[in-house]
């Protein structure tokens, strides 16, 4: 991106609840065919302004959902982290210590031995999908 430009595009949800509930919930079944349980989702987007229309909208359909595989963590990346306070994210980190420990991760050693199997994943929501997920994703 060149410096002094910033091309931030309204925000639209383009179909309603209802039209969106099959696929989010198709979404969520894949994921636990692939990976297994627990899902963690961790909503990073904004809870206010611009993104608070996402977040309200991701929310809604988590609890629509209602499933026991599948916890839920909010997390406004901007607002806590602002000023390059990235020390905050210990926060989330502290909040998401069980679901990280339960899912564990995969280790395959030299000779192609599984030595750990992962359960369940991790799944951030958010805008940019640079920024705010990489840094949580790396510490996670």
């Amino acid at each position: 991106m060149q410096q002094g430009y910033r091309y931030r595009p309204p925000l639209v949800i383009s179909k309603t609840f209802a039209e969106s509930l099959p696929a989010f919930s198709n979404h969520i079944q894949k994921m636990t065919e692939c990976y297994g349980a627990p899902l963690t989702m961790v909503n990073l987007v904004e809870q206010s302004g611009r993104e608070a229309q996402l977040a309200v909208s991701f929310l809604q359909h988590i609890l629509q959902l209602n499933s026991v595989d599948v916890a839920y963590f909010t997390f406004d990346f901007h607002f806590r982290c602002r000023g390059l306070r990235f020390h905050k994210v210990a926060d989330l980190i502290s909040a998401l210590s069980e679901q990280i420990t339960m899912t564990g991760f995969c280790w395959v050693d030299k000779s192609g031995e599984m030595v750990r199997e992962q359960h369940g994943v991790i799944r951030t929501n958010c805008v940019d999908c640079l920024d705010r997920t990489n840094v949580v994703q790396v510490i996670c």
